[in-house]
This record gives structure tokens, sequence and C-alpha cells, in this order.
């Protein structure tokens, strides 16, 4: 058996093990991160940027919003459930956590709202050689998270899955494990910082954790071997349980995240139907990924279809798309035909997200059809509702919605030639929360409790949310990730300068 030591033991590379790790490195301590993986940066290699209130560049933005309009609407949002302490700290920080890292070289193209109802919270990191929003920029800053840790003189231990939390009079002092090639190893340290991103597409935590293993959704946007190793140490360690619940998202099978084109077409404020070939809802909640994955949950089929026609299709070629979003920046469909060709035939996009999809069970997400009559045969869907519908859409085509309310200009008819029907499914993302803490990112027992040099961040901890994931406030998945890193690295060095060691 391999033995290690630092001050602080972290388990986990991503956002807020780094942010944990290089906070506390900054103040003198020594650190050791075991990484199940083989690179840094976990899930957050996948984001775009993160979230913050009243930082220099939402004021050079004419940007209003304050930490105090933030703390009350986040706290209206989850009905007061959640712990005002540790909201009001996560908020109250951000706006150094944007200086924080652009210290160390990171730089923002701006500061975004993700859909026309969400407040411009989201930082988007720059991608060198660009100065618009690019997918997947949030490398940009775990790479200089990981380069900074290792100045700092943070230890990285790769291939190395943590099994346990080892305590000695009820306090944590290290993590037992096994490495790569299947030898134990112990870390010891004075604190221990468990950060390993909760769980996605993990049927035996998703049963435990929702009474279903999670296989009716689609596969949902994560990184391998997330698997709630961290909630698990954490709870027989002795740490509370909270209540989890799903983020998720919908998704057109074999088209969202691949063919870009078609996959924004499909998803502007146009008609949007059930089974039972009813409309349900003003098209324009589309744009909040969380709200929409319950919406579609509850339909039936567990899934909704967008119709769209020659005429619309015809419009966006000539004038572009009306909502366009900041992670993907489709204006134009002139791919539209190229793309929709390639998947007809089966041909897949050059993607690396292409994986999401592989082996999905689900039927394919986009349709052509000649007539309403083979639309409804196909899907599925109640022709004489359909039809109903469509005549009552019609009569409102370029007038306000009398029905839900959508505005004019996205009341566009459905009249003749060919008709695109997209499919959406749920598609779970993965699950927040689970481990209890307190504003200092402790880890407390059921009965509210801390235990002494334990602590648990980022997804494991994100317990800002009652139901459902505040999407209004982009960019919070990686903003608590990095301010609750940054916290309990504070903390623990704090922790550890009081501890009395005796003689």
């Amino acid at each position: 058996m391999r033995q290690i030591e630092a001050d602080i033991i972290i388990v986990g590379g991503g956002a807020s093990g780094q942010a944990a790790a290089v906070q506390a490195a900054e103040a003198g301590a020594s650190v050791i991160i075991l990484e199940k993986s083989t690179t840094t940066g976990g899930a957050a290699n996948m984001g775009n940027g993160f979230f913050a209130v009243e930082s220099h560049h939402q004021l050079a933005a004419m940007d209003t919003l304050t930490v105090q309009q933030a703390f009350e609407e986040f706290m209206e949002y989850s009905h007061w459930k959640v712990n005002p302490l540790l909201v009001r700290r996560f908020i109250g920080m951000s706006a150094s956590t944007i200086e924080w890292v652009e210290k160390m070289g990171v730089q923002f193209v701006g500061v975004y709202k993700y859909f026309h109802d969400s407040r411009q919270t989201w930082h988007i990191i720059k991608v060198p050689g660009s100065d618009k929003p690019t997918e997947r920029a949030g490398a940009i800053c775990q790479k200089a998270l990981t380069e900074r840790a290792q100045a700092l003189g943070v230890q990285y231990e790769f291939g190395v899955t943590a099994k346990e939390i080892m305590l000695e009079d009820g306090r944590a002092i290290g993590v037992r494990g096994v490495d790569a090639d299947g030898e134990e190893l112990e870390a010891y340290g004075d604190a221990v910082i468990i950060g390993c991103g909760c769980f996605v597409n993990c049927p035996e935590m998703a049963q435990l954790c929702f009474g279903d293993d999670g296989t009716q959704d689609g596969v949902g946007l994560g990184i391998p071997g997330l698997t709630g190793d961290g909630m698990r140490m954490c709870w027989q360690a002795g740490g509370g349980k909270t209540h989890l619940f799903k983020r998720g998202d919908c998704f057109v099978v074999g088209i969202t995240d691949i063919f870009k084109t078609l996959g924004e077409t499909m998803h502007q404020y146009n008609l949007i139907v059930d089974l039972n070939g009813k409309r349900f809802m003003n098209e324009m909640v589309l744009s909040n990924a969380d709200y929409i994955y319950e919406i579609a949950a509850a339909r039936k089929g567990r899934q909704f279809l967008m119709i769209i026609n020659d005429e619309i299709l015809d419009c966006y070629k000539a004038h572009g798309l009306e909502y366009v979003t900041v992670q993907h920046n489709i204006k134009d469909i002139s791919a539209w035909d190229k793309e929709l060709d390639m998947y007809q035939r089966g041909e897949v996009m050059d993607n690396p997200l292409a994986f999401m999809h592989k082996d999905d069970p689900r039927p394919k997400g986009l349709y052509v059809f000649d007539t309403i009559e083979q639309l409804c045969a196909e899907l599925g869907v109640n022709q004489a509702n359909l039809e109903a519908t469509l005549e009552r859409y019609n009569s409102m085509a370029g007038q306000f919605d009398l029905d839900f309310f959508k505005p004019a200009r996205y009341m566009k008819p459905i009249r003749g030639g060919k008709y695109y029907v997209a499919r959406y499914t749920p598609c779970g993302c993965g699950a927040l929360g689970g481990v209890m803490t307190d504003e200092n990112m402790s880890v407390l027992t059921q009965e509210g409790e801390v235990i002494p040099g334990l602590y648990c961040v980022g997804t494991d901890a994100n317990n800002l949310y009652s139901e459902i994931y505040n999407h209004r406030y982009p960019g919070c998945l990686m903003g608590f990730a990095l301010n609750s890193g940054r916290i309990a690295g504070m903390e623990s060095v704090k922790y550890i300068q009081n501890l009395d060691f005796g003689d």
C-alpha cells in the first residue's frame, strides 16, 4: 500500500476541486488532488462560462443587476427552502472570482443571457484567436487553474478512484483509494475536500436517489466516470443527505449538438404539439431547458413535436433565424440541405459530441412528410385533433396568440408544402445536490452538526435549488463549482490553522 500526505487532500480535479486547491495553496497549504481520470477539468471542460453578479464586465455592459436583487430572486425561486447563508455567500463573492481567474490569464468575451428571459450573468470565456463565444471554452479556464496549481506545488495523482474517507475521533484525516494499477493508496491530510461531480448516466445511483434507473431518459450531457463516488463517501462518513433533483434538457435524437443547423432551425419558436395533436404551451418556453425537460416528461409518450413547413423554412433561408443561441451562434441556415441529406443517409457529422447519440435506443428525431396524414400515421398523432390545432393556429398567424400569448412575430402559419417534424424527448443531464453542507462547505450530519475537517464542493453539494435548476441565472453550475471550491479552500486552511495537535 502506498501512502502520501499533505495538509489538504482533495478528491476530484474538476472546476471545484481545482479552485479549492489553488485557493488553499495560495494561502500556503500543501495540497494533493486525487483524480479518477487522466486529465483535469472534468465536466467543466464542456462548459462555456460561469455566473457572476456585479462584475466589472456587467458594469461595462450597463447591466444594473445587484447582488441584493440576485439573492432575493434566487430565494424567491426556491421558496426559501434552501440555505440562504450559502446562497448569499455564493452570489456575493462571484464577482471577485471573475477577477481571481483573470489574474491567471483567463479572459472573457463578454457577459450574456442564456435565453430571452434570463439575467445577463453568463461570463463567457474567451478562446485564443476568437472574439466570439465558442463552445467548450471552459477548458481554457481549467487549463489556467491547472497551470496555477502546478506552479503552487499542488500534487496531482491521476487514475486514482477514491473509495473511503478516513476518520479519526470523528474528524476527517484522509482518503483511501485505488490507483489505475489496482494498488491501494492512502492519502493523509488535516482536511479533506470532496468534489466528484455528483453523477450522470449511472443507473445504480439514479435508482437509489430517484426510484428509477434513468433509462427512460436519453443519454445526458456528462463525462464517463461520474458515478456518485463523492456523495457515497460523504454519506458513509456520516454526512447528511439532501434532496437531489434531476437536471434535464430535451434533445432531438441524432440532431441536437451534432447537426447544428438542423438542430437550431428546429429550435425556433414554432408550433409544438403533443401526441394528442394538441398545442399546450407558449413555444418560447422551449429555450428554458430545465422547464422543457419537466414538460416533455409529463406528456403522452414522454415527448412532444415541433412542426414547420416549406414556407417557414424558406423564410429562414431568406432572412436567417430569429432565435440565435449564444452557444451555437447559428444565424443563417445555408447548411440545411446538406445536413438534412447527410442525416437522411445515416451519415454522422464530425463532432466530438456525437457519442451522446451512439446506440441511443429512442426513435430518431427528425422527419419529413408530404402530408398531415403521413405525419400522424407514422408518429402516432391524433389526426383530427392536429387538424383542428392547425386550423386554430393558422387563424391567429401574424396576430396575437389568444391561447398562450406568444408574440405575433412567432405566429407563422403552417399551410401545405412539406412538413418537417422534430421529436423532442427528455434527456437527463445528471443530478444536483445530495450532500448537506453549511455556508463554509463543511459537511454536516443529518442533525446539522459539522464533521470536522470534511468539506464538499461543486455539484455534489449544489443545493441552491429546491426543485428545478434556475436557468434564469445562467452559468451557475460552473459558477457554484468555482466559488464553492474557493470557499472550501479558504475554510479548510482556517480549520487547519486552528487545529490543536497538542505536544
